[in-house]
């Protein structure tokens, strides 16, 4: 939120599940990088971990001159890193890019940074059981023809593909896949999706 050249408040939620029967005591330390890989903030909470159940942890963090997600001229992506700390190891550790960008979609004008392509992840004799290079040669020609957003038209598609556009500075429209057959009954499913 407040994303500006002067400051970008950064809020980070992280889900836990003891999936024993015992209290853990650990520690929960969220760190954000830049893309060089220097630490720019990094917050630790220690507590137990109860049995049982997911227990939500927030961490807001406000960083200071940050370098703006700039599209295709400069995709700028930072790393958050969440790691639980038990007896000081590391026992679990995820990355989640952040790219920090402000934007704003207004009725009747539309969000306009977006010059682009619609995409099915499939290839003939492959279906959609795509290789990497495969995703790498449909974005290479969707960066030649100068694309900004890419639509992933009626379905998820590979978690590889959507990081590499968050690192090529392409914006990504995707759908849930909710199309042709229609029965009437799709109505709470669909909602949950989106």
């Amino acid at each position: 939120k407040n994303v500006s050249k002067k400051q970008a408040d950064v809020k980070v939620k992280v889900k836990l599940d003891n999936g024993t029967l015992q209290p853990a005591p650990l520690t929960l330390q969220n760190t954000i990088y830049d893309q060089e890989g220097k630490q720019v903030a990094t917050q630790s909470r220690s507590f137990d971990l109860t049995p049982q159940g997911v227990q939500s942890f927030e961490a807001d963090f406000k960083i200071k001159n940050p370098t703006l997600w700039q599209g295709r001229k400069n995709p700028y992506l930072y790393k958050i890193v969440s790691r639980l700390i038990r007896n000081g190891k590391v026992i679990d550790e995820v990355v989640q890019p952040l790219g920090l960008r402000k934007y704003e979609i207004v009725a009747g004008e539309g969000f306009y940074l977006m010059y682009g392509v619609t995409r099915h992840q499939d290839w003939w004799g492959q279906g959609s059981a795509l290789k990497n290079e495969n995703h790498d040669f449909d974005l290479a020609t969707i960066m030649d023809i100068g694309a900004t957003t890419v639509r992933f038209a009626h379905y998820q598609q590979s978690d590889y593909l959507y990081s590499r556009c968050d690192s090529l500075g392409l914006i990504i429209w995707a759908e849930i896949p909710f199309v042709n057959r229609v029965s009437g009954q799709e109505a709470e499913n669909a909602r949950c999706q989106l």
